[in-house]
Formats: C-alpha cells, structure tokens, sequence
C-alpha cells in the first residue's frame, strides 16, 4: 500500500477586485472581494485525494491530512469547508 500523508497550512485567500489600479497615495474602492481556500497543504491534500498510484496491484493507497484547529472563525470555516471537499 501507497500511504500519502500531507502536513501544511490551509488559508483562507481574500482576492479584491478593482476597476483600475490606483494612482500613488490614492484610495479607491473595491468592486468584489472573495473568499475562496487556498495554502500549499490544501492544494497538496487535494491532489493526494484523487491521486492514484500506477502499480500492477490492485491496492488503493492511503491519505491522510494533518491540521489544527485554528482560533479564529475564518480559519475553522476554512477547515470545515476543506473537509467537506
């Protein structure tokens, strides 16, 4: 058996959007923020679950993700919505 285990952080991204670039020591408004998950162990974790060894047997590899809990709200709704994933 394959066994994958990753250990990394998972973010929360905040990406604004603007309609144009400010000029130097302008302040503008954002049309759109997002939130979306990110951090290289997420994008890790994500390619290990779907991630199949080539082998001539037929035994499916294990995966497994580490994490801890974070403090803030934004980062537990982070992890609930990786797990979910």
């Amino acid at each position: 058996m394959t066994s994958v285990t990753v250990v990394g952080s998972i973010n929360i991204d905040l990406t604004s959007y603007l309609d144009r670039w400010p000029k130097i020591g302008e302040t503008i408004s954002v049309r759109e923020t997002v939130t979306s998950l990110g951090g290289k162990g997420a994008n890790q974790a994500v390619a290990a679950a779907v991630w199949e060894p080539v082998s001539t047997s037929s035994v499916p590899s294990a995966k497994m993700a580490l994490a801890r809990k974070p403090p803030q709200p934004s980062g537990q709704k982070g992890l609930r919505s990786f797990w979910r994933k």
